[in-house]
């Protein structure tokens, strides 16, 4: 009852006693009710799910609580509670018995709630249920009361005597007997003799079997006499010590049951109709065997459930109305139709009668299967709709064939109506002369032997119209096996019987087309592995008509990239349901190799693949013609890029499209066509011609599409970006099979247009035009001028028009141009390209009529219609002036080119000049400085030596920026050793650096590579330039040469250099200004720190040959960065063997500058050892204080409070044993006092100038570990140099030099490195080919700059005088512009020494040559 519940719902929100009610006397559920009307109720679900329920399982015939509550305490409850609140309005309470779903009796207080109406009397009752506290008591104790209690189960107990010693209630209510009269009573005395037999035999099994429960069915009588058959279980009962004591008897009455068994035992096992029982509560409680039969449920499944379990639930309502009716009018209704389930799960109709059983109550029903029934009658009413509204034609007739009656589809085909067709044999209307008469002989046969038919026959209309038709004749059989009528079915077949014939002609052409496109079919079932081929495809393979393909097989005829993809295909195809569409080369078995194409489609069934199914076709020529003809396109488009204008195809289909399947290039500022092949609309086309043209535009195309005409048309356009343009189009129609196709070329013609517009204007516009221009302009036709200005008769000096019309064009110019050419001839062929392309600009010599002076024009011939005639306009202007101008510009630049190579001579000749006094004072100093000297001499010399190389430095800076501002610079490339490069530059600085008090920090990352090609010398120029001015504007604290890796690609690797000083900085306006030549930050800084200001400027274009610039992050006061990123090549050098330094796992670093001791710390890691920074030497000490060990430690000199000599000797003393032992590596500057060394060594301290390397470091740390140290490749250079020194064999050596002091210092190094040498001089190159010849030296050394004959020339004079054995020759000069030591070598020269020249660097070379 809804509307109950929420009328209930609505008191409980608004009424907080209510809910209260609820929430503490409801426990175990509740119902809601009408006073007047109980049946109206609504229950709380809680309540049947607490008694074991579901809502389908309660019982539709018993309405509400009734159903599981004993009725009689439902009644005194709901009266005892009318009395009560009649004069109290406090919550009623009364135990109520309910029956659970296991039929065990509980007790329940049922509270009651009284709602009230308005005017005061009781309205509603709620009911609220607590179970009593018997219940609330253990589970085990709640079974046994509930199985005492109970209403349908007899429960007794027998000792082995076979007396009672206990019986139930239930027992004693159904027999008549109070407990007293029966307990201690035999068994036997209320059992019938006929079973004392059955029940001895049990009683002994009980007795053999204890615990083994026994069935038996007895009947009992009650105190009145009456017979009642019951069921039973026996169970023996073992007492404590094991042994049989009594039995357990649980039984109930089947007496109902037994009854009816027996009364209609013999009805039944004939009946065909179901016979079952049910009681009040719709629970089965007999069936029939035809229950089995027709529904399939076994008895015992069917007793002890709810009737309307197997009801449709669209039938429940009217089976319960119709049982309900009979329950309560006790007389038997008729029968109800309904369905019941199958066990199947099917559905079987029944009509169910139902009666009542006067006995006991229960309902007694008969039931029916009427489902054939049902089932025909839908097929009737179905049957009897198709046959009114069918479009097939439906006749029945009599036995004899005569027709009784037809559907209006017959009468409308036959053209007869049903007055006219009944009583007739349809022979008789429908079949014609072209009937089959063999058609109509099977019919008749059929109809005598009365059985089904289907035929395909030719009938006729009434007005003699031919159709065909599908017929199908059933006989219908009565119950005696009678033919009473017949059925036809017709279905007009005309229409398929064309199409299957269009079909069949279809499928002859399509197997013959597909033989003429070599076109086969294919499918592969997934799951079986099953591929199947159509014949062609074998034909296409060349294998045998018996060839079974399968998926190994086949694959054979591909290569392996077409293997790929087919399984990449097949597997999208499969998973995806994407479609395949390959085209692939195919190797048939004789080993021809085709294009094939293969096309395929998924088929899925419940969501997987089950086969896959398309096509095969040869395409190797189509594949051969879609080469040849993208060759021929591409040859095409090739040809038409050339052409000025755009060639194009366009094309009109019948049906109005339109497109351009061919563009070779667009008009982009002008035009925006569409891509190739797409279909465009006609209005996108024709919107952008001038609205004046356009149907000019369209009609010129339609009248050429009618009559195949050339199409040729001056139209103008509305360009988007341009405005107003004229174009020229062209071309030659096609007729194609759907369409015509144009093929044409469109030109950009405005300039010509408005030239022509300028022309045909006004006569005075014209005239002033023509009369205002100092060019000439006349016009000319086929018979010569006949128009011209008055700047044509200025400029070829006429003195009339008429003189001037009177002469031909080849009259004002000369037979033959200065090149050569024939005048006459070159300007008719300047015409013709006039008049062919529009318009011709060319230059020209012409002369001059009266002075006969020739001089040079421009002309410009454009053709022009003019009354629908062609003629030429020529415009000519006098270039004399810009000719002049023109070679004055050559004069000039070749003035330019001699001036830059006298720079570049100039250039040279100051290099040697300079350098060479530069040697002498160089060299000499050198030599001096290492003779026996006072301590102010070596100090004068000291600075003599500093000066003449700073003078070196700022010369070579000179001729540096020359070399590059003359692009006479080139990078030499070679292999080097980045670590040492690093280490050099940084050395060369460390000196100055630690004069001035400043750390240098060389920080190179761990995966830079060793090796990398790159131009040692000026890579080394750069970092020193950078180097050096960080130290010279840094007056405290640090320089950090850094170098990273900013990205590997291949061989090639992207480096980051960067030098980061703490020195002045650079204010950000003079960012820029630095990298200028000759300039610095500002007059203040060139004062105070000196310098040219070329550095930055050279570094930067050194890097900009090696693709990299000089870039500047600087903070004025706190320091600058200058870094740069370049490219090298890069090798991956073996990695020295420093990865297991097996003694050295923990170090401790003592420096106080935070970013070295960093770089310390990570240049460790590296090599996994861990280490720790303290930054003073108390540190240290309470480091080691503290108990920590440390294999080394790395501690800086200058420590803040403590030196590290200090630090180390308190190591020594402090720490006994271990502090005598501790290994420590003192880091110190090169500036230091030499005492640290004497007392390093005192100390048994290994050290290590800063900056510290990482090869220097681990070399010492592989010391420390006890291997030996390979030597590095300097160490093997200088081994291989002394190897390589020249013996003090006598040997004789020419040397060729103009300058004495050069020539002395020369003889000097020689007499130092070879003292048994002989040496013979040349003043210049003559002395030195005649010394040459007759001293016969083992080497010479020559000068390239000396009088009468240079170094070059005496070089090659020696090498035409050699004979056997070359002799070195090695050149000596101050030069070092681009290409010089090039042309040393074009001379015959061997090698090249540039001076200053140094002892050293000379004696590297002789060893080379002379080993």
């Amino acid at each position: 009852m809804d509307f109950l519940k929420k009328e209930l719902y609505s008191l409980i929100g608004n009424s907080e006693e209510i809910f209260d009610f609820i929430q503490n006397l409801a426990l175990d559920g509740f119902w809601y009710y009408e006073v007047g009307h109980p049946g109206n109720q609504w229950i709380n679900p809680k309540l049947w799910n607490g008694l074991g329920y579901t809502a389908e399982e309660l019982s539709p015939f018993n309405s509400g609580v009734s159903g599981i509550a004993f009725q009689k305490d439902l009644e005194n409850c709901h009266n005892n509670a009318l009395i009560h609140f009649q004069t109290s309005g406090t919550v009623f309470s009364q135990t109520v018995r309910f029956i659970e779903k296991s039929q065990q009796t509980i007790r329940m207080s049922c509270h009651v709630k009284c709602i009230r109406d308005e005017d005061g009397k009781p309205f509603r009752f709620l009911c609220g249920l607590v179970r009593n506290q018997i219940e609330n008591t253990s589970e085990e104790s709640r079974f046994y009361e509930s199985v005492l209690n109970s209403q349908s189960i007899y429960i007794t107990r027998i000792n082995w005597e076979g007396n009672y010693t206990y019986v139930n209630d239930y027992f004693c209510q159904a027999f008549g007997y109070e407990k007293e009269d029966i307990v201690g009573q035999s068994s036997l005395m209320t059992i019938v003799p006929e079973d004392h037999a059955k029940c001895f035999e049990i009683g002994l099994k009980c007795l053999d079997n204890p615990g083994v429960p026994f069935k038996i069915v007895l009947h009992k009588q009650d105190k009145t006499r009456n017979i009642k058959a019951s069921e039973w279980e026996f169970t023996g009962i073992r007492n404590e010590d094991g042994n049989f004591s009594e039995i357990l008897c649980v039984g109930f009455d089947v007496t109902g049951k037994v009854k009816i068994e027996r009364d209609y035992s013999a009805l039944v096992s004939n009946m065909t109709d179901v016979l079952f029982i049910i009681n009040p509560q719709g629970v089965f409680t007999y069936v029939s065997p035809s229950w089995t039969k027709i529904y399939g449920y076994e008895v015992s499944e069917t007793i002890g459930r709810i009737f309307t379990e197997f009801v449709h639930p669209d039938d429940v309502e009217r089976c319960f109305q119709a049982l309900s009716a009979t329950y309560e009018s006790g007389i038997s209704l008729p029968s109800v139709e309904h369905r019941v389930r199958h066990k199947d799960g099917s559905w079987f109709w029944s009509s169910t009668r139902a009666s009542i059983d006067p006995a006991n109550g229960e309902m007694v029903l008969t039931s029916h299967d009427i489902t054939k029934r049902k089932l025909d009658e839908e097929k009737l009413r179905e049957l009897a709709l198709v046959a009114a509204n069918t479009t097939d034609m439906i006749i029945t007739t009599d036995a004899d064939g005569i027709i009784t009656w037809t559907n209006e589809a017959f009468q409308k085909r036959s053209e007869y109506s049903l007055e006219e067709i009944v009583g007739k044999k349809p022979s008789e209307l429908v079949q014609g002369p072209e009937t089959s008469a063999e058609t109509r002989k099977r019919l008749r046969k059929g109809l005598e032997d009365k059985v089904s038919m289907s035929e395909v026959i030719l009938n006729y209309s009434r007005s003699g119209e031919k159709y065909w038709i599908d017929l199908n004749i059933n006989p219908i059989i009565d119950e005696h096996g009678k033919c009473t009528h017949f059925v036809a079915v017709m279905r007009d077949i005309s229409v398929s019987k064309q199409a299957n014939e269009e079909l069949r002609r279809t499928k002859e052409l399509l197997e013959q087309t597909s033989e003429v496109a070599r076109i086969g079919g294919w499918e592969f079932y997934i799951e079986q592995k099953i591929l199947t081929w159509s014949d062609l495809i074998k034909e296409i393979h060349e294998v045998s008509p018996d060839f079974v393909p399968d998926i190994e097989n086949v694959l054979q005829f591909y290569n392996d990239a077409d293997k790929k993809k087919l399984e990449i295909a097949f597997t999208k195809c499969i998973n995806s349901g994407v479609p395949i569409s390959e085209e692939i080369l195919l190797t048939t078995v004789s080993g021809k190799e085709i294009w094939i194409r293969l096309v395929g489609k998924a088929e899925y069934q419940d969501g997987a693949c089950t086969r896959i199914f398309g096509t095969f076709q040869d395409i190797d020529e189509l594949k051969k013609a879609e080469e040849l003809s993208h060759k021929n396109s591409e040859m095409l488009r090739k040809l038409s890029e050339q052409v000025p204008g755009t060639l194009y195809q366009f094309q009109i289909f019948d049906d109005g499209r339109i497109k351009f399947p061919y563009i070779s290039k667009d008009l982009s500022s002008l035009l925006t066509f569409p891509p190739n092949g797409k279909f465009i609309e006609v209005q996108a086309l024709t919107a952008v011609v001038h609205p004046d043209d356009r149907d000019k535009f369209i009609n010129s195309i339609k009248l050429s599409k009618e009559t195949l005409q050339n199409w040729d048309l001056d139209y103008r356009i509305i360009s988007p970006t341009l405005g107003e343009r004229w174009l020229r189009g062209e071309s030659i129609p096609e007729r194609q099979e759907d369409s015509v196709l144009w093929h044409g070329y469109l030109q950009d013609i405005t300039s010509r247009k408005q030239e022509e517009q300028e022309i045909l204007q006004s006569e005075i516009k014209y005239r002033t035009l023509y009369n205002s221009t100092s060019d000439a302009v006349m016009l000319l036709n086929g018979d010569g001028f006949f128009d011209c200005n008055t700047s044509a008769l200025e400029m070829y000096e006429i003195d009339s028009f008429e003189e001037f019309y009177a002469l031909s064009p080849m009259d004002l110019s000369y037979p033959y141009q200065s090149d050569g050419r024939d005048s006459a001839k070159t300007i008719l062929e300047y015409c013709v390209v006039a008049l062919q392309n529009g318009s011709c600009r060319f230059e020209w010599e012409q002369k001059r009529m009266k002075s006969g002076e020739t001089f040079t024009v421009e002309i410009l011939l454009n053709a022009i219609d003019l009354n629908g005639s062609q003629i030429l306009q020529s415009v000519v202007r006098d270039i004399t002036e810009r000719k002049f101008a023109e070679q004055e510009i050559r004069l000039a630049r070749q003035q330019a080119e001699a001036a830059s190579k006298s720079k570049s001579e100039f250039l040279t000749n100051m290099s040697h000049e300079i350098r060479t006094p530069l040697n002498g004072v160089i060299g000499f100093t050198d030599l001096l400085m290492k003779t026996d000297l006072d301590s102010t001499q070596h100090q004068y010399l000291s600075m003599v030596f500093q000066s003449a190389n700073s003078l070196l430095d700022i010369i070579n800076d000179i001729l540096d920026f020359s070399k590059i501002e003359a692009g006479k610079l080139e990078l030499a490339t070679e292999k080097i050793d980045l670590l040492e490069i690093c280490g050099q530059v940084t050395d060369m600085i460390t000196y100055q650096a630690h004069q001035n008090n400043l750390e240098v920090l060389l920080n190179i990352a761990s995966n830079v590579p060793r090796y990398i090609c790159v131009d040692p010398v000026r890579l080394r120029q750069i970092l020193i330039n950078l180097l050096g001015n960080a130290v010279k504007f840094t007056e405290k604290g640090e320089i950090e040469l850094k170098v990273d890796v900013l990205t590997e690609t291949g061989d090639d690797t992207t480096f980051r250099f960067s030098v980061r000083d703490t020195g002045i900085g650079i204010n950000s306006k003079n960012l820029q200004k630095i990298f200028e030549a000759f300039a610095q930050e500002d007059a203040s800084t060139t004062k105070r720190f000196g310098g040219t200001g070329l550095g930055l400027p050279i570094s930067n274009k050194l890097l900009a040959l090696m693709n990299s610039e000089l870039q500047l992050e600087s903070v004025p006061g706190k320091g600058s960065t200058f870094y740069f990123d370049v490219t090298f090549k890069s090798f991956q050098s073996p990695v020295s063997d420093w990865s297991d330094i097996e003694s050295v796992r923990k170090v401790l670093i003592a420096e106080n500058n935070t970013v070295n001791g960093i770089i310390l710390k990570n240049m460790l890691l590296n090599r996994q050892i861990e280490s720790e920074i303290v930054q003073t030497g108390r540190e240290v000490i309470e480091k080691l204080s503290a108990g920590n060990h440390y294999d080394v430690i790395l501690m800086d000199y200058h420590l803040p409070d403590l030196d590290g000599i200090s630090v180390s000797r308190r190591i020594r003393e402090t720490f006994g044993q271990s502090g005598t032992e501790q290994v420590i590596l003192l880091m110190n500057r090169s500036s230091d006092d030499k005492d640290i060394s004497i007392l390093s060594e005192e100390l048994n301290l290994v050290q290590l100038n800063k900056p510290v390397k990482i090869e220097r470091l681990f070399n010492v740390l592989l010391k420390l570990d006890g291997r030996d140290v390979e030597p590095s490749e300097h160490d093997t250079n200088t081994k291989e140099l002394e190897d390589n020194q020249v013996k003090p064999e006598k040997i004789t050596i020419l040397i060729a030099e103009d300058n004495k002091i050069n020539m002395i210092l020369v003889k000097t190094f020689l007499n130092k490195i070879l003292a048994n040498a002989r040496l013979v001089e040349a003043a210049n190159g003559k002395e030195a080919v005649k010394l040459f010849e007759s001293e016969k030296p083992d080497l010479v050394l020559m000068d390239v700059q000396m009088p009468e004959m240079n170094g070059y020339e005496a070089a090659t004079e020696i090498r035409k005088l050699e004979k056997g054995k070359r002799i070195p020759i090695l050149a000596l000069t101050a030069g070092t512009l681009k290409g010089e030591k090039e042309r040393c070598v074009d001379a015959g020269m061997d090698d090249y020494l540039t001076k200053p020249i140094l002892k050293e660097t000379l004696q590297a070379v002789l060893a080379q040559w002379l080993s």
